[in-house]
C-alpha cells in the first residue's frame, strides 16, 4: 500500500513559485527592450552608427585609461582603501610591576594548583569520565587557563 501508485488520485502539477515568475516576467522585459534599441539603432544610417560608435570608445576606453593610470601612479588619494591602525591594548594588559599587576603570584598558583588537579583526572577511568563532563560542559576552560598563564607570564 505504501509503495503502489494510485491511479485515481488527481495530482495537480505545482505552479511556479513567485521567484521564477520574476525571473520570466524579468527577461520578456529585457527581450523587450533590447528588441526596441535593435529596431531604433537598425534605423539608424552608417554614418551615426559610426559616430557612435566612436563615442562609445572614446567614452569607455578613456575612462579605463584614466583608473589604469590612476592604480599604477599610486599619486591619487585611495578612497575606500582598508587601512590596519594599531589596537589599543586595555589597562589591565599592560605591563605592570608588583602587587598593582593584573595576575597576582597568589592567584597564578591558584591558577596552577587548579590546572595541575584537573590533569590529574586523567590518570584515572572516573576522572576521565569527570574531566570529559567538564570540558564538554566547559569548553574552553582549559584555553581560558593557557591564557591566563600567558597574562602572567608576560607581565
Amino acid at each position: 500500500m505504501l509503495f503502489t501508485r494510485h491511479k485515481n488520485e488527481n495530482k495537480l502539477m505545482p505552479t511556479a513559485s513567485a521567484s521564477q515568475a520574476i525571473a520570466a516576467r524579468w527577461v520578456a522585459c529585457k527581450k523587450r527592450i533590447a528588441a526596441f534599441l535593435y529596431v531604433k539603432f537598425e534605423q539608424l544610417s552608417s554614418v551615426k552608427k559610426k559616430a557612435c560608435f566612436f563615442i562609445f570608445c572614446l567614452l569607455f576606453g578613456g575612462s579605463s585609461a584614466i583608473v589604469t593610470v590612476n592604480a599604477l601612479s599610486g599619486k591619487t588619494k585611495r578612497v575606500g582603501t582598508i587601512s590596519v591602525a594599531e589596537s589599543v591594548k586595555p589597562q589591565v594588559f599592560l605591563k605592570r610591576s608588583g602587587s598593582d599587576s593584573a595576575i597576582t603570584k597568589k592567584e597564578y598558583d591558584r591558577i596552577e594548583r587548579y590546572k595541575t588537579d584537573i590533569l590529574e583526572l586523567n590518570k584515572t577511568k572516573e576522572g576521565q569520565a569527570l574531566l570529559d563532563s567538564l570540558l564538554s560542559a566547559r569548553p574552553e576552560l582549559m584555553d581560558s587557563i593557557a591564557l591566563l598563564e600567558n597574562i602572567y607570564l608576560s607581565q
